[in-house]
């Protein structure tokens, strides 16, 4: 398993994870890698995962994926012409929709000021960071159900 971005919490680092049988050709000095295992960068790994570890830490997130979910239901069921289901887990949830995800980003990029991006034909991914808090995940739903409020609304030819 191949692991990077999340590893370092915005610092560059890189690591491969494998059991000993696939490990095995991998050698010291077989495999090299730019963002791997330097000192500092392991640091900074050490400490990500110090944080991510803490079961207190790991709670809130749970918490906070809960009620971004139910919230996104709430939405989702206004909707039922647009929204097919809202899926995932945490805070790595998805829309699925009866519109291109480009649309559904699109709307959400211009009218909420809110970053997504589509995943597959009908998707659109929701992937806030672990630190987001209540209040952001409420202004997020909002405008997610504003945006969904106006792809719902059918175009008025001129406007």
């Amino acid at each position: 398993m191949t692991l990077a971005k999340g590893l370092g919490g915005g610092f560059p680092i890189g690591a491969c994870l494998a059991t000993p049988n696939a490990a095995f050709g991998m050698t010291p000095g077989a495999h090299g890698s730019t963002f791997g295992g330097n000192p500092l960068a392991g640091a900074v790994a050490n400490a990500v995962l110090d944080i991510v570890m803490n079961d207190t830490f790991l709670a809130d997130i749970r918490r906070k994926g809960l009620m971004l979910r139910t919230l996104m239901e709430e939405i989702a069921s206004r909707y039922p012409d647009l929204v097919v289901e809202v899926r995932g887990h945490g805070l790595m949830l998805g829309v699925k929709t009866t519109r291109s995800p480009q649309e559904v980003v699109e709307r959400l990029r211009t009218h909420a000021k809110a970053l997504t991006i589509g995943a597959g034909d009908n998707v659109t991914r929701v992937l806030p960071p672990l630190i987001v808090t209540d209040e952001e995940i409420h202004l997020f739903t909002q405008r997610l159900d504003q945006s969904l409020a106006l792809l719902s609304t059918p175009a008025i030819p001129g406007t």
